[in-house]
């Protein structure tokens, strides 16, 4: 709480006083699914018809062309030459640390990068709240503790457990 209120001091014009505007279309929603073959996928949440926009707020990256792709959800499919990487695990890093730099996204005020099955945005006043406050900070960014792991090895020994860091 005293760095945050530092770092409000240090940037005024970010302080939550400030008044954001920005409304439901305003947020995207991005996930990544990258695998050797498209039946090794989580499967995308069913929108319901009210996510629906044009344009689209909820997009998934992935390698495989043939990915089911729910009402409401774009699919983006980078190739090798795009994602010049080996393993699957690394080219599904890009979406997250880079996709605001794709085309596709330079309509979204905020973005929203999780896991396919948390992407399914139930309470709009939640993201709204969370998007204002990214829009607040200073970079622009916001990260959340993963549930369920602590420590200062547990989220490499959870990793580990299913193997994601080899394939």
């Amino acid at each position: 709480a005293e760095a945050r209120q530092k770092l409000y001091r240090e940037h005024p014009t970010h302080c939550r006083q400030q008044q954001i505007n920005i409304s439901a279309h305003d947020l995207c929603f991005v996930t990544a699914e990258f695998s050797d073959a498209p039946t090794d996928m989580d499967s995308l949440p069913i929108l319901d018809e009210d996510m629906r926009t044009d344009p689209p707020r909820h997009f998934v990256f992935t390698n495989q062309p043939s990915l089911s792709a729910p009402l409401g959800w774009r699919r983006i499919v980078l190739d090798e030459v795009e994602l010049p990487y080996r393993r699957q695990i690394t080219k599904s890093r890009w979406p997250k640390f880079m996709g605001w730099q794709h085309p596709s996204l330079q309509h979204c005020e905020v973005i929203f990068y999780g896991d396919a099955y948390l992407m399914n945005p139930i309470n709009e006043t939640n993201w709204l709240e969370m998007a204002r406050d990214i829009k607040q900070n200073p970079v622009g960014l916001m990260q959340d503790k993963q549930i369920g792991l602590s420590g200062n090895n547990k989220p490499i020994t959870e990793l580990r457990k299913v193997a994601k860091e080899a394939k």
